[in-house]
């Protein structure tokens, strides 16, 4: 399947957290980046956001996991 991939948006007031799997420099990545409505309405990533190579989504994955289970632990989420 070609690369950009959405996998899904977030709402953020007015803006919108994209998650995707895209092509950068030549190499596959994961991307979470900021997008904000332009005066015409479409859609522009802003340059808030981060980008990896994606070896290395499991490694974070898990560092996010780990987030979570300590959020928890620390009754900062249900």
């Amino acid at each position: 399947m070609p690369l950009p991939i959405t996998i899904t948006e977030i709402q953020l007031g007015k803006d919108i957290l994209r998650i995707e799997l895209v092509k950068l420099h030549g190499h596959a990545n994961f991307s979470a980046r900021k997008f904000f409505k332009k005066d015409d309405g479409q859609w522009q990533a802003s340059k808030h956001g981060l980008a990896f190579y994606i070896e290395r989504l499991p490694d974070v994955v898990a560092a996010f996991e780990n987030a979570l289970n300590q959020a928890r632990a620390e009754k900062l989420l249900p």
